[in-house]
């Protein structure tokens, strides 16, 4: 697939199909994440990769498991000391979420379905199940598997109705500007 059609095609997928994913798979998402940039390329994630069911019947017990049915979770934290803080800013949390963002587009590339979850899940109850010391934080938890429905067909049918742009993507002009605040970014440059 190539690259931009990887990141419009990328789905929060909320249904995925029971087949296992192999261990190879799941080790590209990793290296894929493991490249992404991060505050003076400290690296503060960690990653953990839950694939035993009981463990997974914990997690998702909890709130986001009634969305979810994944073979695979991974849940994805940061120790904010191993990052910078700039002008009230923790960069912890872009440091995972760039590379957490790469782990995603991977997955897409590889017919993997994956949602970002940053909400639904408490942290000490993730943190005591998966034994995670309280230095680090939790910033975000995806389920990974085979999407139960076909996604690339509906993207398709989007795209041949002219209609990819403006699903639930605001357009340039609405949030890019163009030399300083306010000066609304041009549809065509």
């Amino acid at each position: 697939m190539e690259f931009y059609d990887v990141i419009r095609n990328r789905r929060s997928i909320r249904r995925f199909k029971p087949d296992e994913i192999p261990d190879n798979l799941i080790i590209k998402l990793l290296e894929a994440a493991r490249w992404a940039p991060s505050w003076r390329n400290a690296q503060c994630w960690e990653f953990i990769v839950v694939k035993d069911k009981a463990i997974i019947k914990q997690l998702t017990q909890n709130g986001f498991g009634k969305i979810f049915n994944a073979p695979v979770y991974i849940i994805a934290g940061a120790d904010p000391a191993k990052s910078g803080k700039r002008a009230g800013i923790d960069y912890y949390i872009a440091d995972v979420a760039n590379a957490f963002e790469n782990l995603l587009l991977a997955a897409t590339a590889e017919s993997l379905g994956t949602c970002w979850i940053g909400g639904l899940f408490k942290e000490d109850h993730i943190r005591q199940i998966l034994n995670i010391p309280s230095r680090l934080r939790i910033i975000a938890i995806t389920p990974l598997g085979y999407p139960a429905e076909d996604w690339s067909a509906k993207v398709t049918k989007l795209a041949s109705n002219l209609l990819v742009q403006s699903h639930s993507r605001k357009e340039l002009p609405e949030f890019c500007h163009l030399d300083r605040f306010g000066n609304h970014f041009p549809k065509n440059l």
